[in-house]
């Protein structure tokens, strides 16, 4: 971190002392990567942390430093630079987190990320929390605002080794990670401006120590079942079809049905923000509810003005953004958006619908489709919207056809029955394989495809060509209350981490799930739906991926319609 003596570097309070001691052999290893020690090895001669840490280890305040000795005459920041530290910053900000995650499926070689807004742990603690997949190692490891002035629109929905391209590791260089009997922290020479803790000015108790090396996690880190689950990602099987009831009868239904209240709709978070308590795999990773705050750019394509000479638009919490309204409306759409309100209406107002559903007590909003089926029942969406990777289903989960501003339900509300997802992606939550589907109910005796139509589904199409994609984001500038598209020609996933497709979209959190629609026509509202909005990365702001429905997507359908 930026201090007087150049020598700072902030990391977890339980790196530094734990069950009452100072840990010994604690060295800082500034841009570890993969072994490689390019800017030295240093050794600490000091060791601080909060009294409350070290009196109780209470978690609010769970924060360390550590002085470290100069190397060949140089000062650590002299060599690697530091980050500025604030304190008694906002709360529930745009936040970049890095660490260097050391459990399967990682091995603490590589430098990873998880990005998103912070939101507040209302259960048991103070601190806050983001959604980040990272495991055991990363303790430690900063959490960045305003990071290298980069503003996601689209959480990564778990985090990402940063791409080998030239501008992600400038950055990057200060960050470490050690280890020692297989356990290990991460640190910072600059620190974060919000941690998990938010940073206050606090006075730090000092522990003198010896020679130097970073000490073990916290035994609740050491979490075996997660270990069990990620030794199952080679085993499943592309065409595996995992399957889950959900309200098995109608007093089961009816209380879903019930849940639904108006209030509890409009407080429904995107599910990109999915996480809270638990601390297992998937997105919940042990974390707590967000409210946003950042708008994100404009949705016709075009730069968005700006209310800071940044480029962003900085809401009041509870106020709502407005979505622009394109000046000339036409019955032909745009054949190329990449965020526009959908005017034209046609079938895919009534087949498109936003999903309410409740993971681990907390309420979320995603998108869904409608599609034909031999049980009328069924509709398509991401498998994040469905069950949280390898860890739980949903529940409360309900579909509301055509959804109209402010909770309007004209084609009826509709509770699912029986829910199912790809084998990959409940066994190893593979992006690749991202994709849901729900038998639901029926709505005074009638199936949901009988009130609204079901948009037509295909497999192993060709890669590539124009598509329309939908959904009711909900993340500002978005409010969840509008069906918003947009549309281009997909591309491949430059990053070869999955088989998804790229489509040029500005849609944030909530539109996950929402149909991409191949052969679209307008006049009709028609189309073939052939992907969905699964995800985004942290560094590509406009574009939205999609698994390609191939083999794996058709034995899910045919499953599914059967049910």
């Amino acid at each position: 971190m930026t201090s007087a003596n150049k020598s700072v570097v902030l990391t977890a309070g339980h790196c530094v002392k734990m069950g009452g001691a100072f840990h010994t052999n604690w060295v800082f290893v500034p841009g570890y990567d993969n072994g490689s020690r390019p800017n030295g090895t240093w050794a600490a001669t000091k060791l601080l942390t909060t009294p409350q840490w070290n009196a109780g280890e209470d978690i609010d305040f769970d924060v360390a430093a550590a002085v470290v000795a100069p190397l060949r005459g140089k000062t650590l920041t002299d060599v690697v630079g530091g980050q500025d530290v604030a304190f008694n910053q906002a709360r529930r900000q745009q936040m970049y987190a890095f660490g260097y995650p050391a459990a399967a499926p990682y091995d603490g070689s590589k430098l990873t990320y998880c990005s998103g807004r912070a939101f507040d742990d209302f259960l048991m603690s103070k601190d806050q929390g983001l959604t980040c997949d990272m495991t055991s190692g990363s303790s430690g490891g900063p959490w960045f605002q305003n990071f290298n002035d980069v503003r996601p629109l689209f959480r990564v929905r778990g985090p990402s080794r940063l791409p080998s391209r030239p501008e992600h590791q400038r950055p990057l260089k200060p960050f470490t990670e050690s280890s020692h009997k297989n356990t290990s922290c991460g640190a910072h020479s600059g620190v974060m401006s919000l941690s998990t803790p938010l940073l206050t000015a606090v006075p730090l108790v000092t522990g003198l120590m010896g020679p130097a090396l970073i000490g073990a996690m916290p035994v609740q880190h050491h979490d075996p079942a997660h270990r069990v689950a990620k030794q199952v990602v080679h085993t499943a099987k592309r065409t595996e079809v995992v399957e889950h009831v959900a309200a098995r009868s109608p007093a089961e239904q009816r209380r879903v049905l019930d849940y639904w209240t108006p209030a509890r709709m409009a407080d429904a978070l995107p599910i990109d923000m999915l996480g809270i308590v638990t601390k297992r795999d998937g997105l919940l990773g042990g974390l707590a509810k967000k409210t946003g705050i950042a708008a994100a750019p404009g949705l016709t394509g075009e730069k968005a003005t700006s209310e800071k000479a940044t480029g962003e638009k900085v809401l009041r919490e509870g106020e709502k953004a407005k979505i622009p309204v394109p000046r000339f409306q036409s019955a032909r759409p745009l054949t190329t958006t990449s965020g526009s309100r959908w005017l034209t209406g046609g079938a895919v107002t009534r087949t498109t619908g936003r999903v309410f559903l409740t993971v681990s007590g907390i309420d979320f909003v995603c998108s869904a489709s409608t599609v034909k089926s031999a049980s009328r029942d069924l509709v398509v969406t991401a498998g994040h919207c469905v069950k949280d990777g390898t860890g739980e289903w949903a529940a409360n989960w309900q579909f509301v056809p055509g959804y109209r501003d402010g909770g309007g339900h004209p084609y009826g509300q509709y509770a699912a029955r029986r829910m199912f997802v790809t084998g990959p992606w409940a066994h190893s939550a593979d992006d690749s394989y991202d994709v849901g589907m729900v038998a639901l109910t029926t709505a005074e005796s009638q199936h949901v495809t009988d009130v609204v139509g079901g948009q037509q589904i295909t497999f192993n199409g060709p890669r590539g060509g124009q598509t329309f994609g939908f959904g009711f984001p909900a993340d500002p500038p978005y409010d969840g209350e509008h069906l918003v598209y947009c549309a281009g020609r997909l591309h491949g996933d430059p990053y070869k981490q999955t088989r998804d497709q790229g489509l040029g979209c500005d849609m944030t959190a909530g539109s996950s799930g929402g149909p991409w629609l191949s052969g679209f026509d307008p006049a009709t509202g028609t189309g073939e739906i052939t992907s969905l909005s699964s995800f985004k990365y942290s560094d590509d702001q406009r574009t939205m991926y999609g698994p390609y429905f191939g083999d794996a997507a058709k034995a899910l359908f045919d499953t599914a319609q059967r049910a």
